[in-house]
């Protein structure tokens, strides 16, 4: 190794005056003092030398481990070089220079025949060389203990690098788990397509929709709706954009206010169902938040253990749950027209119920139609049309597409704006349409057009024509927008093919070439699509006469990718194998999700379909990818279980296939029309294909159907095939099964053709019946249906002792609930299993809360002595009486609050758990008004202890809510040194969540100690509690403060003078703050805090006072 500072050369030169004594032949133990002296330090030095040579010449490590950092040591072996402080190269320098003169003159000295140390010791006295030695031998110690204070630096530096690294590891898990519980909430992302449109705008288009009147009424004004009608073509999804764009950026500073949208798409029925909006919606909401409200997380390590996606009730209570956390929040909706009519209604229903408690304000579009305009009849609307201003602004950005001739006459270019702005000028949509009339803009000038466009695609070369068809043919077809891979890979499949030759893949530059402009790229999503609406509307008129083999061709591909050698082996077995399949198989989520519905576009069922449905291994590894619609979290080495059971006819039944069935069933199935697909023939004894076969649910094809709402098929199998009606293994039949769905025209076709079948009244294995379940899940229709079907009994029980008329209540289904009295026969005051009633279940959901709901009148109208006792509970008040109170101290209606009262209900009546109202208006989902307004009732218990000896500032304290402490602390009522069932004083009380919470970390702990600290302040200081109880192990609020090691607490009750004195008060283990001090190493004691330490040090001495 090179020695760039020449230590090796002076350990030589060191070497070399030693050895010369002995060449010479003298004696160096006759030598003088003052020699034996200086050799002495050249000994010295050259061990000095030899551990700083070893230290940081030869420690490549060393180096290597200060590169970009400061290092002491280094620093002082730089090449600069001063008068006051030369460089350690220049001192070995000097020193190697006088040692080699010394032996110099020793040679020199030692000539002659009189050899001596009278003659030699001459060379010794150069006062240089001994100046030059000191020096050297000085800087070399430093250097080597500089090497201590750098390894010092460098273990500190280390700590900090590897705290840093666990800080951005933690975040970094953090970041991971809320997008995986995002992605669990749904796949489905519409900011691609916001994106798209945002590109689409022409700069200043929609200005004036943000400019209007009503447009900033709407955004000022709570709880409000604006509605947006507008002719197709009018740019209501673009404008839709600009809003949302503008939401966007003025809002952006405000954390608290959250926006969530949707574009709604008739081609997108299959996901834009109510759960996948609902799902959509809480998904942007909760992606705004700084962090993940706790009961989604908690629903989401729930569901992870049952691989199973949020329901819609959990989904519609979780957005409650976020938008009431948020000051206001704005959803908007894109052409409500588009999605399906149920769950359009569903939609505003339920967007309407969370207005009631949140600031949620509501802005939609449609197309003119009665059915939607009428339910908007009662909003501010204001019409989405095509101004003059947008027109012209388009326009001129697009007469660049003009011909030539048109480019070079300006005079022509502004008699063209001209026109076009004149004709699409106009207040109503009769004047648009009068208007239009008048040039030739419908349908047939359109067509004109695309005709001439696609009669240039047919003059293409036979290769160029048959690419630009098969690729119009599968973005017309298409069920979702592909993307440029996913097209490119779809026309790379050759019929009959067992893999994809990655040569087949076209250019999309080609692709988009040959379509003669009639498709375009999405430079943000990567989403190709047709040029305009119109072009699709084009193709939904002429598509047998323009690409007749389109559904052919797509149901082909679809079913040969599925059918490639690649999935042979089945399912993958985790999600990060999945995952990679996804990435290596681009066209595989498509064909795997949709193929099915292809087969039913196309009336296509051939041998290669009957083939896919029998082949186990390719249909397993295909409905891997359909589960993923209702179950996925994105663990990469979560294994993947397969659900055991289903054939090839429950995925049929999935999309509704009904062709598959008939070849079952009759043997043979032939359509002469395509005769790429051939014959399908079945064999009846093989069992492969069981129309009653029973998956590992106990769920026959029938029930996929039912649940998939395929009536035709229904049919199908219970007049034709006389499919079983049998029980899954939950004790449902079909009937059940069809109410619990919703699925009324199923529902009445089972009671009206089918009932001998069913028993109206069957109950599965949780005791429901068809009844309950239809009002269990809000199909309040098909409940109203059920009660006039002969032999229903209302009043039958499920397992928790509940009849129809719970959940009737619960729900707010007044018209069930009047039809369930007009039967004479329901028991109105019967208690479930907990002994509540169900009027008190009402009263936590919408009756209460809506003062147009009859069902308030039948909860006010309850008095306390009309009233049995919950049995179990003696000495209890009413549960209905408790349990409303509680739900609407949570819900903070004091409007029912006062009504109640009024109507002579108890004020401190207690639940089971021992809990008041007042106790649940402290608490969790509690709020200051309706405590403010409780308190001032003359006969209200301020301090009553619940079961676990929690009061009401217990529980005020350990939500940190500072505004309800003062207001029960002013009171002068409440004990603040109450102590719960484990001996912990409120004081210790309100520590206790935040450290028994394991996944409590970094920001979210720090903000939850300051709000802890804020609050024991108040009750220390305001309150006078006293920090010094021990609870049932003897521990203070001190030793909690060390052994959880929240400085700023102990520092706050070290400097406040608290504690002064009581450090050595111990536990019932005998150990004392002070011990708890002494366990602590020295170096990390400031840690806990700097007063604390004095305190320490100042009390060592000291005895601990008795235990």
């Amino acid at each position: 190794m090179a020695d760039p500072f020449g230590i090796i050369g002076v350990i030589g030169v060191v070497g070399q005056v030693v050895n010369a004594g002995v060449k010479l032949g003298v004696d160096w133990k006759e030598a003088p003092s003052d020699v034996r002296s200086f050799m002495g330090e050249l000994e010295v030095l050259k061990t000095v030398l030899s551990e700083t040579h070893m230290n940081i010449i030869l420690n490549q490590d060393f180096k290597d481990a200060f590169e970009g950092r400061q290092s002491t040591v280094l620093s002082h072996l730089a090449d600069g070089n001063s008068s006051s402080n030369p460089s350690a190269r220049g001192l070995l320098s000097t020193c190697s220079d006088e040692l080699g003169d010394l032996l110099k003159k020793l040679h020199k000295q030692s000539e002659g025949h009189c050899l001596g140390w009278q003659r030699l010791k001459g060379a010794f006295q150069s006062e240089r060389a001994h100046t030059a030695v000191d020096d050297l031998q000085r800087r070399c110690r430093l250097l080597n203990s500089m090497v201590a204070i750098d390894n010092v630096a460098m273990t500190a530096a280390t700590l900090e690098h590897v705290k840093c690294t666990r800080d951005e590891m933690r975040a970094q898990r953090i970041d991971e788990n809320r997008a995986r519980i995002l992605e669990w909430i749904t796949p489905i992302d519409y900011s691609a397509q916001q994106s798209d449109n945002l590109e689409r705008r022409c700069d200043g288009t929609g200005q004036w929709l943000i400019d209007s009147a009503e447009f900033r009424t709407w955004v000022q004004t709570d709880k409000s709706i604006l509605f947006c009608p507008g002719l197709p073509g009018a740019g209501k999804t673009i404008l839709t954009s600009v809003v949302i764009d503008y939401l966007h950026t003025s809002l952006s500073d405000d954390p608290t206010i959250g926006v969530a949208y949707l574009f709604c798409n008739f081609r997108r029925q299959h996901e834009q169902t109510m759960k996948d909006i609902l799902a959509s919606l809480l998904k942007q909401l909760c992606h705004a938040l700084p962090a993940l409200p706790v009961e989604v997380q908690s629903l989401y390590e729930a569901q992870r253990r049952t691989n199973a996606r949020p329901s819609t009730l959990e989904l519609i209570e979780l957005i409650r749950i976020v938008a009431a956390s948020l000051t206001k929040t704005f959803i908007l909706i894109d052409a409500l027209d588009e999605i399906e009519h149920q769950a359009g209604d569903a939609l505003l229903e339920t967007i309407a119920g969370f207005q009631k408690p949140s600031n949620i304000s509501l802005f939609a579009t449609s197309r003119l139609i009665p059915s939607i305009t009428q339910r908007f009849e009662n909003e501010p609307t204001l019409e989405i049309r095509a101004t003059d201003a947008d027109v012209a602004r388009y326009l001129d950005g697009a007469l660049g597409l003009l011909p030539a001739f048109v480019m070079k006459n300006a005079e022509l270019q502004t008699q063209i704006k001209t026109k076009i702005v004149e004709s699409v000028h106009g207040m109503s949509p009769k004047a648009v349409k009068a208007a239009l009339q008048k040039l030739a803009t419908g349908s047939s000038a359109y067509d004109t057009a695309y005709d001439e466009a696609f009669e240039r695609i047919e003059g293409q070369l036979e290769d160029q024509a048959i690419l630009a068809k098969d690729a119009l043919s599968w973005i017309v077809c298409s069920r979702r927008p592909l993307s440029v891979v996913e097209l490119q890979e779809a026309l790379a499949v050759e019929r009959g093919a067992a893999k994809l030759d990655p040569e087949n893949r076209p250019e999309m530059e080609d692709v988009v070439s040959a379509c003669a402009g009639l498709l375009t790229i999405d430079e943000h999503s990567r989403v190709v699509r047709l040029v305009h609406y119109t072009t699709q509307e084009y193709f939904q008129r002429n598509k047998t006469r323009r690409l007749p083999e389109a559904d052919s061709l797509v149901t082909t591909t679809c079913i040969t990718y599925l059918m490639f050698q690649a999935f042979g082996e089945g399912p993958c077995g985790n999600w990060k194998q999945f995952h990679r399949r996804l990435e290596d198989h681009l066209l595989y989520d498509y064909a795997a999700r949709n193929w099915g519905y292809h087969v039913q576009e196309s009336s296509l069922f051939g041998g290669n379909v009957l083939a896919f449905l029998e082949s186990r291994e390719k249909l397993d590894a295909s409905f891997q990818v359909l589960i993923t619609i209702e179950n996925s979290f994105g663990i990469p080495e979560r294994p993947y279980v397969p659900p055991l059971g289903y054939s090839g006819l429950h995925v049929a039944a999935y999309f509704g296939i009904r062709e598959a069935f008939k070849v079952v069933s009759n043997g043979t199935y032939s359509n002469k029309s395509n005769s790429l697909q051939g014959q399908a023939h079945y064999n009846p004894d093989n069992r492969t294909l069981d129309i009653n076969a029973q998956d590992e649910t106990g769920q026959t094809p029938l029930f996929i159907a039912v649940s998939r709402n395929f009536g035709d098929l229904i049919r199908d199998l219970i007049e034709s095939y006389s499919a079983d009606i049998c029980k899954d293994k939950d004790g449902r039949t079909i009937l059940s099964f069809a109410a619990q769905r919703g699925h009324f025209e199923i529902v009445k076709y089972l009671i009206e053709s089918c009932k001998s079948h069913f028993d109206i009244n069957e109950t599965d294995i949780k005791g429901q019946t068809p009844l309950i379940l239809a009002l269990n899940h809000g199909n309040e229709e098909i409940a109203n249906f059920l009660l006039e079907v002969d032999g229903i009994n209302p009043n039958l029980k499920d397992q928790n002792g509940r009849t129809a008329l719970f959940f009737a209540a619960a729900y707010g289904h007044e018209s069930t609930v009047k039809r369930l009295h007009e039967t004479g026969i329901i028991d109105a005051n019967v208690k479930d299993s907990n002994g509540r009633s169900a009027f008190s279940y009402a009263a936590g959901y919408g009756a209460f809360h809506d003062r147009k709901n009859s069902l308030r009148e039948d909860i006010i109208s309850v008095r306390t002595g009309c009233m049995d006792r919950p049995e179990g509970w003696p000495g209890h008040q009413t549960m209905l009486t408790s349990s409303i109170y509680r739900l609407i101290a949570i819900r903070s209606n004091i409007e029912a609050l006062r009504e109640l009262h009024k109507a002579g209900a108890d004020t401190n009546s207690q639940c089971v758990h021992g809990r008041t109202p007042l106790s649940y208006a402290c608490g969790a989902g509690g709020s200051a008004t309706i405590v403010r307004y409780l308190l001032e009732l003359d006969d209200i218990e301020v301090d009553a202890r619940d079961n676990g000896g929690l009061t009401p500032l217990a529980y005020a304290a350990n939500k940190s809510d500072s505004e309800i402490v003062l207001c029960l602390l002013r009171t002068g009522k409440v004990d603040v040194n109450s102590r719960d069932v484990f001996g912990r004083p409120i004081v210790a009380q309100i520590w206790c969540p935040i450290f028994d919470d394991e996944n409590v970390g970094g920001a979210k702990a720090t903000k939850k100690i300051g709000a802890a600290m804020e609050t024991n302040m108040l009750l220390i200081g305001v309150g006078g509690a006293d920090p010094n109880l021990r609870d049932r192990f003897g521990q203070t609020l001190l030793w909690k403060a060390i052994f959880w090691n929240v400085a700023i607490l102990a520092e706050y009750l070290v400097e406040t003078g608290l504690i002064d004195g009581r450090l050595n008060l111990c536990d019932d283990k005998g150990r004392s703050p002070m011990d708890l001090m002494a366990e602590t190493p020295a170096q990390h004691r400031r840690e806990i805090s700097p007063a604390l330490v004095e305190l320490y040090d100042r009390l060592q001495g000291l005895k601990p006072r008795s235990c």
